[in-house]
């Protein structure tokens, strides 16, 4: 028996199927080695779990579906939804002297393919080492994370799908670690691209440790994740806003974490974001802010963080060129 349908409702069943097939095939990927197991010298690479991009942060980091940026992080697919051309360079700050800098760039080649690269440094400066009797004040060091990631997008039917490749390297003093890795990710468009819907798997891959010479490549250290997610974007009495929401999990500590968040503009300029990453074992909540005067926008998020009894904020502020669609 064969049924016809008019396009727009056979355009949404087969995007609807691709993202099924697509989520399958990315559950099956990080489903396919045993759940994180730390070995002496070979836990690392935590700031792999440490989100990107100040428009998705100050949303509570739900940026699944959003098109902000940071793709490497939330979903490599995602550049095939960005302006044809972009590039952002992000620097904050937590306290303890930690920083982070991040670079990235996305672009279209063609009507079917897009290319990225992302670079992202974390770094922590006076260090004081300890032993078993006290630290040891007249030996400070540093400790640098850094990563970089090569990503393409292939478009058909408004369905796109993405994969990143990952090298990193991780120093504590003079103790050093390397690792590579593959994320892929699926999102989709519907109602005019007004909603938009992803899924992404993270760091499937091989890593060193630190103790080991000559260095052997181990499966069993990466921390992985995956996720899913939606987002709406619309307007209500002349004020654009969008809504997101993902599902997170985290398999270093087989945590479930749900992101929420808002932006709204009450001018064309100005973007006002606020946000929540529910289940999270640090976060409060997130706000931030954009203000955008084409080609150039700049972003400021702001977290605050609760550890056992200490109060943290951390801000991170961006600056993207993008040029905007034809």
């Amino acid at each position: 028996m064969v049924m016809i349908l008019p396009m727009p409702h056979a355009l949404i069943r087969l995007n609807a199927r691709a993202l099924i097939f697509a989520a399958t095939l990315l559950l099956i990927i990080s489903g396919s080695k045993p759940s994180f197991c730390a070995q002496p010298g070979g836990a690392g690479f935590i700031f792999l779990e440490e989100p990107l991009n100040a428009r998705s942060i100050g949303m509570g980091s739900a940026g699944t579906a959003a098109a902000g940026g940071g793709f490497a992080y939330y979903n490599p697919s995602l550049i095939a939804f960005a302006p044809p051309a972009l590039t952002c360079v992000e620097y904050g700050q937590m306290p303890q002297d930690f920083s982070q800098t991040h670079l990235e760039s996305a672009w279209h080649l063609g009507n079917n393919f897009s290319g990225g690269v992302d670079w992202h440094l974390y770094s922590i400066g006076n260090i004081i080492p300890a032993d078993e009797q006290g630290p040891l004040q007249n030996l400070t060091g540093s400790s640098q994370d850094t990563r970089v990631s090569l990503l393409a997008a292939y478009t058909f039917h408004r369905v796109a799908l993405g994969l990143a490749i990952n090298g990193m390297q991780e120093q504590i003093f003079t103790s050093t670690a390397y690792g590579v890795s593959l994320s892929a990710g699926a999102a989709t468009a519907f109602l005019n691209d007004k909603l938009r819907v992803g899924v992404a798997a993270f760091h499937e891959g091989y890593a060193t440790s630190y103790l080991t010479f000559p260095r052997d490549w181990e499966r069993y250290r990466m921390p992985r994740s995956a996720r899913a997610g939606a987002a709406y974007r619309d307007s209500l009495s002349a004020v654009a806003f969008t809504i997101a929401a993902d599902g997170v999990y985290r398999d270093e500590d087989e945590r479930f974490m749900l992101p929420v968040g808002l932006e709204i503009k009450p001018l064309p300029y100005i973007a006002l974001r606020l946000g929540k990453r529910f289940n999270d074992d640090t976060q409060v909540f997130s706000c931030g802010i954009g203000i955008m005067v084409a080609p150039l926008t700049v972003d400021c998020s702001f977290v605050k963080a609760q550890l056992v009894n200490d109060s943290e904020l951390h801000w991170l502020v961006g600056l993207t060129y993008a040029l905007p669609r034809p």
